[in-house]
């Protein structure tokens, strides 16, 4: 797909969906996790995350071959979206700028991840080539890899929810306290702890 920006200029688009049986808000917690992105995406080492007051949450990339790249939160609708601006002069010799946002939308079946990468390569007509040849199929790979590994991610988190829950209404009957699956391990912690269970 093809779309033309607010100069004119015509974009590529790339887009991948993935279904999930999980609650959307953790399906979110996943995804928006911005530290967490060097265990899910395959080249990328370590992730610093930089919050500064009054500007857009930033993150600083590193990949296995040692280079790193600058990326900018340009909007963010919680629990929903978030797209963020790469800052290209790092990133790659092919793409002159990229933006992308993950979606994540509730379904009858639990949710949907919705990649959206909209970029610009270098290079006029030959990147253009290069695009549809090459650069395309290795940005949908990495991001189908992506997809993949949050989906591995999200699925544990709910197995071992759905597991914790069981295994405390087998023990405990109807005095039972319970977390949400959006709750994080020390929330899950403190209310077992006051609880003596």
């Amino acid at each position: 797909m093809v779309v033309q920006d607010c100069m004119g200029e015509f974009m590529p688009v790339l887009e991948l969906k993935r279904s999930v049986n999980a609650a959307p808000e953790l399906v979110w917690q996943v995804v928006s996790d911005m530290e967490a992105f060097a265990r899910v995406a395959p080249s990328v080492t370590r992730v610093d995350v930089i919050r500064e007051p009054g500007t857009n949450l930033r993150r600083q990339l590193v990949d296995k071959q040692g280079r790193s790249w600058d990326e900018e939160r340009i909007a963010v609708v919680p629990g929903q979206s978030l797209t963020m601006r790469v800052d290209s002069h790092y990133f790659s010799s092919a793409f002159s700028s990229m933006k992308y946002t993950w979606s994540v939308l509730a379904s009858d079946q639990g949710a949907v991840i919705h990649m959206r990468y909209e970029y610009r390569v270098k290079w006029g007509i030959i990147g253009g080539v290069l695009d549809r040849f090459r650069f395309r199929q290795q940005l949908r790979s990495v991001c189908e890899d992506i997809l993949s590994n949050w989906i591995s991610t999200i699925n544990a988190r709910e197995w071992a929810w759905r597991v914790t829950v069981s295994r405390i209404l087998a023990r405990r009957g109807a005095g039972v306290f319970t977390v949400n699956a959006t709750d994080t391990l020390t929330d899950a912690a403190i209310i077992l702890a006051a609880q003596r269970i």
